[in-house]
């Protein structure tokens, strides 16, 4: 497996026991663009070895951000009891993947 990335202030690793391949970026700005080349190179190119490789599969999580453009300015929670009280003082907003699958 060869990989390369973007530019500075990313890394990628891949971790064969696992079969994955880690991206990390440390910082994203507004309206930019990143990406990353990862290339699998296999001896064999039978379908047992397609099996081995299975589907391509993304996961991730993007911290204090949200991508509806959504915020939550207040926020109350209310019991079964009626009682209510006021949560902590802020609010985390993530931006988490769902399923992104590539059939190879």
């Amino acid at each position: 497996v060869s990989h390369e990335v973007g530019s500075s202030g990313q890394s990628a690793e891949y971790k064969a026991a696992e079969k994955m391949v880690y991206w990390r970026l440390k910082r994203c700005t507004g309206g930019s663009e990143q990406s990353a080349r990862i290339r699998i190179t296999v001896p064999d190119k039978g379908k047992s070895t397609r099996k081995e490789i299975g589907p391509v599969s993304l996961d991730f999580e993007i911290p204090m951000f949200l991508c509806s453009g959504m915020s939550i300015r207040y926020l109350r929670v209310v019991e079964h009891g009626g009682r209510t009280y006021s949560p902590f003082r802020w609010v985390r907003y993530i931006t988490h993947s769902d399923s992104y699958v590539v059939r190879i």
